[in-house]
């Protein structure tokens, strides 16, 4: 099956230094809401780029991340475990060659009697990785924005 927007014909990064030159790549504004965008490394194991609000949850609508799966699993495990579902709706998911992405929505909440929004994300990486890949908007038509826009960065971020 085909890697849909183009990821399955983008090498991906597998070192920190192409890492932050991909999200330095990145558009500075993203979607139909022109957000700025805001670089953020939590370390050697996650790169986040956000548009918008930064929330200390994972309910911040427009968010790229590129982070170390668990300890033990591979990009390619983790995203299967993903493709599974729990409490998300499985949209889509398959394998483009070593490429392997999973595509769901979910709704997320900041605390128990907070709003919930719908999100909607999708996790890709090389099956053998190191990393996994995610981009995460409130809409799908936002969603295929951003993934396009990763893809764009990506082939042009390669040294």
């Amino acid at each position: 099956m085909n890697a849909p927007l183009g990821l399955g014909g983008v090498d991906l990064p597998d070192r920190l230094d192409e890492m932050s030159l991909l999200f330095k790549r990145l558009p500075s504004t993203i979607a139909r809401k022109g957000h700025t965008l805001q670089l953020d490394e939590f370390g050697p194991n996650r790169y986040a780029a956000f548009y918008g609000e930064v929330r200390a949850d994972d309910c911040s609508p427009y968010l790229f991340q590129a982070k170390a799966p668990p300890i033990g699993q591979t990009a390619g495990e983790s995203i299967g475990v993903l493709a599974g579902g729990y409490d998300w709706k499985v949209l889509g998911a398959g394998r483009d060659g070593s490429l392997v992405w999973v595509q769901i929505t979910t709704t997320c909440s900041t605390d128990s009697s907070g709003p919930v929004s719908t999100v909607f994300a999708m996790s890709w990486g090389n099956v053998d990785s190191a990393w996994v890949f995610s981009a995460q908007a409130d809409t799908l038509e936002d969603l295929d924005a951003m993934v396009t826009a990763f893809v764009s960065a990506a082939r042009n971020a390669r040294p």
